[in-house]
């Protein structure tokens, strides 16, 4: 009993902390305490980094779901008419915010959590104490306001792109006529859907920023903690997406069904 209690106790706690510079960060955001032109460049710092990676990875997505989808409806079931509404409705729900967060996850999120451990163990944060610079609404406000707002974005481009590729792959494969793909992808996709696809996009931003920051203001010791923070910082990252993502999904359209 003891052991799975200490299991737990690490997880808590950072937990915890992390509630506890969300709640700062917020605080500052409502107090008006906000560094806009920093806030602006980690904004265009994400666009920059995460964007070609969530590109790529749309394409080759909505290529290969496309193959497996318009095959599969086709050949065994006929029903062509389909086909764009499953692979639309199958991006918004859910593949497309989900690979874009573990895609800003694994690019900023590591950036950030590096960033701001490298700081930590060059005391150069304490030297921001020292000049009354608050570190939460210096480093951590910017950072969770970019990637909280860029994470939809770039899940909204992802999608998009997926949703384009499919209708292109589709196409050729099983010769699906472009306005046929396009008419069941709007009869299948939803205003709601569109709305929880950004909403979950929107939180996975909010836990990558809060979780790779708190990892990298926790850093102690030598240039070995900067990796293990940043480490730290991605798996505990990708565990909160898979979480908010079931969470969020159980929530919305459990409800739905019964």
């Amino acid at each position: 009993m003891s052991a799975s209690l200490g299991f737990l106790k690490t997880p808590l706690v950072e937990l915890g902390e992390s509630g506890i510079n969300l709640g700062k960060s917020l605080l500052g955001i409502i107090s008006g305490q906000l560094d806009v032109p920093e806030t602006i460049y980690q904004m265009y710092r994400s666009l920059l980094h995460a964007a070609p990676i969530v590109i790529v990875a749309a394409t080759f997505i909505g290529m290969a779901l496309a193959i497996q989808i318009a095959r599969e409806l086709v050949v065994t079931y006929g029903a062509a008419r389909f086909v764009g509404g499953m692979i639309t409705v199958s991006i918004v729900r859910e593949i497309g915010p989900v690979f874009t967060a573990v895609a800003v996850a694994g690019n900023m999120g590591s950036a950030i959590a590096a960033e701001i451990a490298t700081m930590k163990v060059t005391e150069q944060i304490d030297a921001l104490r020292v000049f009354r610079i608050d570190p939460i609404r210096y480093l951590v406000t910017p950072r969770l306001i970019a990637t909280s707002l860029m994470t939809p974005m770039l899940g909204a481009l992802g999608a998009t792109l997926a949703i384009v590729m499919g209708m292109f792959v589709s196409g050729w494969i099983v010769n699906i006529a472009w306005g046929l793909y396009l008419d069941s992808a709007q009869s299948a996709l939803t205003l709601r859907d569109i709305t929880i696809s950004l909403f979950k996009s929107l939180c996975f931003g909010i836990a990558i920023a809060v979780i790779a920051c708190s990892f990298g203001l926790k850093a102690q010791g030598s240039a070995e903690a900067v990796g293990t923070a940043t480490t730290r910082a991605v798996v505990w990252g990708l565990l909160s997406i898979f979480f908010i993502n079931y969470l969020i999904t159980s929530l919305f359209y459990e409800l739905t069904v019964q």
